[in-house]
């Protein structure tokens, strides 16, 4: 799988990084088609331990985040696209 890095600005819209997601979420086997931003990451999407550090690392590569996101804190998407935009607005 190759990762392609984002280059976008702090006010990146809600909806892009949810697209991105999606991608992602694709590539390790999920149905996007129930897509919804508050699923469980683990409950409702099944996701093994596992799946979601590997999700959380590429959303960090994929949109050149500076720091680290504290996969504890993640529990559904709202979660992670929540995180993502709070790095980006610490970085540009």
């Amino acid at each position: 799988m190759a990762i392609q890095i984002i280059y976008l600005n702090k006010n990146m819209t809600k909806t892009v990084i949810q697209e991105r997601i999606k991608i992602e979420l694709e590539e390790i086997g999920y149905n996007s088609e129930d897509f919804v931003t508050n699923a469980s990451l683990a409950l409702d999407l099944g996701l093994d331990s596992i799946d979601i550090v590997e999700l959380v690392l590429n959303m960090e590569l994929i949109f050149n985040l500076q720091d680290y996101i504290d996969i504890e804190n993640i529990n559904t998407i709202d979660d992670l696209i929540h995180a993502i935009q709070v790095n980006l607005k610490r970085t540009t």
